[in-house]
């Protein structure tokens, strides 16, 4: 992501450290089945972004996808081995890619990856209740739908 994306999406941030904050406005977010984005920050230039969002298909709908975002290539760990994973140095460029751009990097699903509504969050679950009477009314209003056109 551009560092000056970055920076204006972390101007929105009310961190405190008392647990995550709300993101409202993320690339992510913009997904239909997107419940909420939750932010900490780890470590200084270290944060973790937590995306939450409705899969009908799980046995338990809610699913947690967990990213690190890191402001700087080096406050990742093992970046020696990503850069030479990468076939490239810790050289010139690299340094001018680590001043325009930050590193979101998805992290594997852990056992809380799936959710009932009681799990998840406080601050996110009267958008989860709003967006499942949402799939409720749309289901219902689908099928009768359908019914009309069979009578006719």
């Amino acid at each position: 992501m551009k560092r000056d994306d970055w920076n204006e999406l972390k101007s929105t941030f009310r961190l405190n450290n008392n647990g995550f904050d709300e993101l409202v406005n993320t690339p992510l977010s913009e997904t239909p089945n997107v419940i909420g984005c939750l932010v900490k920050e780890i470590i200084p230039n270290k944060f973790e972004i937590k995306l939450y969002r409705f899969d009908s298909k799980d046995p338990k709908p809610y699913n947690v996808d967990v990213y690190h975002v890191f402001e700087s290539i080096t406050s990742m760990e093992n970046i020696y081995y990503y850069i030479k994973q990468a076939s490239t140095d810790y050289d010139d460029n690299m340094k001018r890619v680590d001043t325009e751009a930050v590193i979101w990097a998805k992290q594997q699903p852990q056992s809380d990856h799936q959710l009932y509504y009681c799990g998840l969050p406080e601050q996110l679950k009267e958008r989860a209740k709003k967006y499942e009477q949402e799939l409720r009314l749309k289901a219902h209003s689908s099928s009768q739908s359908r019914s009309k056109k069979r009578l006719h």
